[in-house]
């Protein structure tokens, strides 16, 4: 994870998701899947689709596990990097020209005065850092957790570390996997309504 500083926490806390909640980036992650998995067989393309339709909130790499099952581990681990990088190649400029979700900005500097704020994304760490700099958000989070396990492991960090009681956290996100997440960390779930996804 990326840490700003050292805190000790005694507000509230908001755990933020990024895509979809904060920006509006879905279809630009979902048109760079669309290229990605052209390359493949009808078959593994389609089984591959609907799993990303069907899990908008895992992470690339498990996605790209679905294309990539039944060929050896170590070539599959190689091949998984490739599509990784070539995906991140496909999104990142584009994600820094999205727009952000109406009131976004508005949404954290109310927030940023009363809790601390957190983000978690399956974004990788690198690069979720490159695009919060290019929009300016880097500021407003306490903390930023991005990579590719999954966000409730991001979330038990952000807990554990900080040795935060659960009863004073909310997550903002748009997904169903964002309030799964919330259910297996105990903590509660705000969702923001999301016609992409």
């Amino acid at each position: 994870f990326y840490k700003r500083r050292v805190i000790y926490v005694k507000k509230g806390i908001i755990i933020f998701d990024f895509d979809g909640t904060l920006i509006e980036s879905v279809n630009i992650k979902d048109k760079a899947f669309q290229k990605i998995f052209s390359r493949f067989p009808e078959k593994e393309r389609n089984k591959a689709w609907t799993f990303h339709k069907e899990h908008s909130g895992w992470s690339r790499v498990e996605k790209f596990k679905i294309l990539l099952e039944g060929i050896p581990e170590a070539q599959q681990k190689i091949e998984i990097e490739e599509l990784s990088n070539e995906f991140s190649v496909l999104v990142t400029e584009e994600i820094v020209k999205a727009p952000l979700v109406e009131n976004t900005l508005q949404v954290l500097r109310n927030a940023q005065k009363s809790y601390e704020l957190f983000l978690v994304s399956i974004t990788p760490q690198n690069e979720l850092e490159y695009i919060l700099e290019k929009l300016n958000l880097s500021s407003f989070f306490t903390e930023v957790y991005g990579g590719t396990c999954k966000k409730q492991d991001l979330i038990l960090n952000i807990i554990h570390q900080h040795e935060l009681s659960r009863k004073n956290i909310v997550l903002i996100g748009d997904t169903l996997q964002d309030m799964e997440a919330s259910q297996v960390c105990d903590i509660r779930f705000l969702g923001r309504i999301n016609q992409h996804v």
